[in-house]
């Protein structure tokens, strides 16, 4: 049970990660409705992105820190799998 709520939250944390990458690639003047959700996924991910950051400088005009973020938030949940042996 916990394990698939954990398995669900990264999943979908991962997912909102990706969407906020792509989002912020398109440029689409005059639309509201993607202005509405890149506001949106701004606002949730670039708080946990922002961590990596500051520690992983662009590589040229790549950021390679939503990589490390996601990267991070697996491990994280592999490592709370194992040590609660769930």
């Amino acid at each position: 049970m916990l394990t698939s709520l954990l398995d669900s939250a990264v999943w979908v944390y991962t997912i909102m990660i990706i969407a906020w990458i792509i989002v912020a690639m398109l440029d689409l003047p005059y639309n509201r409705q993607l202005a509405q959700v890149r506001d949106f996924l701004d606002s949730v991910c670039r708080p946990y992105v922002a961590l990596f950051r500051r520690y992983i400088p662009p590589v040229g005009p790549l950021d390679l820190s939503p990589l490390a973020a996601i990267l991070a938030l697996r491990v994280a949940r592999y490592l709370f799998a194992t040590f609660f042996g769930v």
